[in-house]
């Protein structure tokens, strides 16, 4: 199943509405106890470090219980682990006019991050008053939109939830239902072949691969915290 602002596409999967709302009381909430695993301590960049690289350039830094993008230059940021089947937890906040994105699915390579992996658009909606609901915060980029009104003003702390299980992807964005796919699927290259990404041939394909975070070079500022995932069994 596709879900798009404003339309649905069934498929075997399932039927899921854009835009509705995922009550708390629906999902589990983290808990180590539960099987559920901190990505980031709080206090340090272990577990994390700069794409194509052996640890996190100095730019990431903990502050004040956030992994922060500090100065321009840190590069793209991604888990030491890799994730196949999980549901991911986290907040960001980012200023006005400021640019980053939240990847799974990437795998190092000659190619740079976007070319292999999906992304979550993190950004300062503000900044940015003329681009399109596909390009906003909590939007998949290119595929799947969202809506401005969804997000926390510029500087403040907004919700993500990513459950990914045998090859479908399910997104929530400040506990509203942003897209629900399999990147697999036939549907979605057709979605493909009609955006940019259309000329990089793994982008979308690797089941298993790390989580990260874009330094667009206007990402500074940039802040994530309670940073959970649970990995989930295979069907």
């Amino acid at each position: 199943m596709f879900t798009t602002l404003g339309k649905t596409i069934t498929m075997a999967l399932g039927v899921c509405a854009l835009g509705s709302t995922l009550l708390a009381a629906e999902v589990e909430q983290p808990d180590e106890s539960k099987g559920w695993k901190k990505l980031f301590d709080g206090k340090t960049t272990k577990g994390w470090r700069t794409y194509n690289q052996n640890e996190a350039k100095p730019q990431w830094q903990a502050v004040d219980g956030a992994l922060t993008l500090t100065k321009p230059g840190g590069g793209n940021l991604i888990t030491e682990g890799q994730y196949e089947n999980f549901d991911l937890r986290l907040e960001w906040k980012i200023p006005k006019g400021r640019n980053s994105g939240l990847f799974i699915g990437a795998k190092e390579s000659e190619r740079v991050i976007y070319q292999d992996a999906i992304e979550m658009q993190i950004l300062g909606n503000t900044g940015f008053p003329k681009l399109d609901d596909y390009h906003i915060a909590g939007s998949i980029y290119g595929f799947f939109p969202s809506k401005r009104e969804w997000a926390k003003p510029d500087g403040e702390w907004n919700k993500v939830r990513i459950l990914k299980k045998d090859g479908n992807i399910k997104v929530f964005f400040n506990d509203q239902a942003v897209a629900d796919f399999k990147p697999s699927s036939e549907e979605f290259a057709q979605m493909i072949a009609k955006t940019k990404f259309k000329a990089w041939p793994q982008f979308g394909k690797h089941e298993k691969g790390h989580i990260g975070f874009q330094d667009h070079g206007d990402s500074h500022g940039l802040a994530i915290r309670n940073i959970w995932i649970k990995e989930l069994d295979a069907k």
